[in-house]
């Protein structure tokens, strides 16, 4: 079988090739009117973005199984060069097509990356076993280097060829008049925050979703909160996402006042994780209190997720309040029955604590007995938001 072609050594992948013609045609009444409904008006439409993703996945991975993708013929850097030539179409539905191809392309480097990985560890694992031999085979050490350089050199490639597929098309993308295409955008770079954060948990890629939050279409915005609270659920991000965090903090609590109900819903939930993380204090989301007696169902149950994360804090500023305010009275008693003068024994010295002294002393231990206790403190901030809202 000769090495060269292609089709012969791919398993067949099942695609309506009619609707791929339709896919891109540009004689289509949609994309003629500047649209994309042949995707999205119904139900073969969105199955069919969808089976679309599916076949440039399975043939990367055929053609990476078969030692096909890393040849002379240099695939990559021609897909590479096609997606970032048809996303700077004047034909939206091109751009489209681009933007969803592109998405796909990056997505399954990145898991070819990740096997590429575990066959360059392992093969260095086996490496530094036949080396500490005392006889090692000359031909298994030299095997196994060229594994390993192979399995190195494949993952950089990757990493260049998503670095520049995403500048040449997801950094122009972004800015398209289409709500569609900029959804695909923010949604990939999500996606690959959470799937390779090692590589775009960074500034270069988070700056996206979080522009995202103040875009115009209400698609987009949800697609960027879906995206962080994704982000934020991994508590072993949260560390790395401290910078980003405090930068965007205000925007993140606007989105819960967002003209759009479902945004404003996602955007309490992503407030919910950062209040349980302790990223945000309680102070920043006073206004969600309000939001308990909305008459929008969605909105109730998003703002009662977040009351609930806001209790221990609001129960200890109750308990804690209420303790100094028990303190301040019983002093007040104490002076009012010295007749403004602290009580003497016979020989100078202090008299026994009086009735407000011990009350003062009860109110403390008590508080400080609820303080310890997470469940009472809870119950302390439900009273207390109760009264907020009474």
């Amino acid at each position: 079988m000769a090495r060269g072609c292609y089709c012969c050594q791919l398993q067949p992948i099942p695609f309506p090739p009619l609707r791929l013609i339709t896919f891109f045609s540009p004689h289509d009444s949609a994309v003629q009117e500047g649209g994309v409904d042949v995707l999205h008006n119904n139900r073969t439409g969105r199955m069919l973005a969808e089976h679309y993703r599916v076949f440039w996945d399975k043939a990367l991975r055929q053609l990476a199984a078969a030692d096909l993708l890393f040849d002379d013929f240099e695939l990559n850097d021609k897909l590479c060069r096609l997606v970032t030539a048809l996303s700077i179409s004047v034909v939206r539905g091109f751009r489209y097509a681009a933007t969803l191809t592109a998405a796909q392309l990056i997505s399954t480097w990145i898991s070819i990356s990740a096997g590429l990985t575990e066959s360059r560890e392992l093969a260095k694992f086996q490496l530094d076993a036949e080396e500490k031999k005392k006889k090692p085979s000359r031909e298994v050490v030299a095997s196994l280097k060229r594994t390993v350089e192979r399995c190195h050199t494949r993952v950089e490639d990757l990493r260049n060829f998503r670095s520049v597929t995403f500048t040449g098309v997801f950094s122009h993308r972004f800015r398209d008049v289409s709500d569609e295409i900029r959804a695909i955008v923010v949604e990939s770079i999500g996606s690959w925050v959470v799937v390779l954060p090692t590589e775009f948990l960074a500034d270069t890629y988070l700056k996206y979703l979080a522009w995202a939050l103040s875009d115009r279409s209400a698609l987009v915005r949800g697609k960027a909160l879906a995206a962080l609270d994704r982000l934020y659920s991994n508590s072993e991000n949260i560390p790395r996402l401290h910078d980003f965090t405090n930068r965007f903090t205000s925007r993140f609590t606007e989105l819960m006042y967002d003209v759009d109900e479902g945004v404003a819903a996602a955007g309490l939930q992503l407030l919910a994780k950062l209040v349980e993380h302790k990223v945000i204090k309680e102070k920043d989301v006073s206004g969600v209190y309000g939001m308990l007696t909305l008459s929008n169902a969605s909105l109730r149950h998003a703002a009662a997720g977040l009351v609930v994360q806001l209790l221990p804090e609001q129960g200890r500023e109750a308990v804690e309040k209420a303790q100094q305010q028990l303190q301040a009275d019983a002093a007040t008693i104490d002076t009012s029955q010295q007749g403004g003068k602290p009580a003497r024994g016979a020989k100078g010295k202090a008299s026994k604590p009086r009735a407000g002294q011990g009350a003062a002393a009860a109110a403390a231990a008590a508080a400080d007995a609820i303080l310890e206790d997470n469940h009472q403190l809870i119950l302390a901030g439900l009273l207390a938001v109760m009264a907020k809202i009474a």
